[in-house]
């Protein structure tokens, strides 16, 4: 197994992380195949991988069912062969008791009296003036005064330069979670938020590398025409992982295997993807089939948010990326889930046109907001 540094931590990371109860799990009905998914835990750390976020088990329909087959995993001595993170999500807290409370329930749901990292998850501009208001950073120096956790740490998804403030306001932050497949380079917060992990020592674990699996299945022939002309021949997944791991800026890549032989697969790719394995030319490549999946997109938005704020609190920048999701990868499942999770449904479009009249590419934003209605409002949140 290849380590790396994990930022100012002094701890080294394997450069592949596990995952569990990952949100593409939740909007598939999940988690299936259970005992195929603990072994694959089991088998992953048995070739060294040595760190666990524990997911969202509040995404599922009965929690403490989906968590029993990570606890019985970790059972028998695993549980300290890995550094294992618990999630807090933003959406909702109104004050520390709501943090307090969050923590307590998933300890509880998976057995554990502490973890290493305590991360506050989905940080970006619109949830952070509220964690503030709820005095999240006494809050997580009493998490660990505690004992509850080792370190504190956040996921992160929204443009590079909020993470100044947000590292001003709590200095004590050891890792950042983001978001990091050849389609993120330059989107909430792409490379751009290397800038500020370096300058505050925070490790980064790579999510969503392979975009919840979508990276896989319903490849767009363009993009495989891409990965064809390579003088060298790899599956999608292994131009995917070599890409993010290539940057020495990444501490590790987070999975969620669902059966012990995929976890060998994906370990076996990133034990020679050091950084800086990825020539100038793979990455050009990588570029390429970028263009060809954002070729495919229903409309070119690039999330400036120029169309903000809507007088009727749409989030209209928001439900476009899930629609050009949905329609990049010929999938809805994931888009759909998130749709409905993130309450769109509640703030329908009044065709006021004022995001049309705003945005710089009079891009036909009302348009994408009924079809996306259309699309996602009929998905059930399991």
């Amino acid at each position: 197994m290849q380590y790396r540094k994990l930022g100012k931590t002094g701890l080294e990371i394997s450069a592949v992380s596990l995952g569990t109860l990952r949100i593409p799990s939740a909007a598939e009905g999940g988690p299936h195949g259970v005992r195929e998914r603990s072994d694959a835990i089991r088998a992953a750390i048995d070739r060294g991988v040595n760190y666990l976020n524990l997911g969202y088990p509040s995404y599922f329909k009965d929690p403490g069912a989906a968590c029993e087959y990570v606890r019985a995993a970790l059972g028998g001595g695993y549980r300290d062969k890995v550094m294992l993170a618990l999630n807090i999500p933003s959406a909702g807290i109104t004050s520390s008791d709501d943090l307090e409370r969050s923590l307590r329930t998933q300890l509880e749901l998976f057995g554990l009296e502490s973890v290493d990292f305590c991360i506050i998850d989905k940080v970006s501009r619109f949830p952070w003036q509220k964690l503030k208001d709820a005095g999240l950073d006494k809050w997580a120096d009493s998490v660990l005064e505690r004992g509850l956790a080792k370190m504190m740490g956040l996921s992160f998804h929204d443009d590079a330069y909020y993470l100044e403030e947000i590292n001003k306001y709590y200095p004590r932050w050891s890792l950042l979670e983001m978001e990091y497949s050849f389609l993120d380079h330059k989107h909430h917060p792409g490379m751009g938020g290397f800038k500020f992990t370096e300058q505050y020592g925070l490790g980064v674990v790579a999510t969503d590398v392979l975009k919840g699996g979508r990276l896989l299945k319903n490849i767009p022939g363009t993009v495989l025409a891409v990965w064809e002309q390579a003088p060298q021949k790899r599956p999608p997944e292994e131009w995917a992982i070599r890409w993010t791991l290539s940057h020495q800026d990444v501490s590790s890549a987070l999975f969620e295997f669902e059966d012990p032989a995929q976890a060998g697969r994906y370990i076996d790719i990133a034990e020679t993807a050091t950084p800086g394995c990825a020539d100038v030319f793979e990455n050009v490549r990588a570029s390429k089939a970028r263009d060809a999946y954002y070729a495919a997109r229903a409309v070119q938005c690039t999330s400036c948010r120029c169309c903000m704020p809507c007088p009727f609190d749409v989030d209209v920048p928001r439900i476009v990326e899930l629609y050009n999701d949905a329609v990049m990868f010929s999938d809805d499942t994931i888009p759909r889930f998130l749709y409905n999770l993130e309450g769109h449904p509640k703030t329908p479009c009044r065709s006021c046109g004022l995001c049309e009249k705003s945005c710089p590419k009079r891009l036909p934003l009302m348009d994408v907001l009924e079809k996306a209605a259309q699309r996602f409002a009929s998905g059930e949140l399991r």
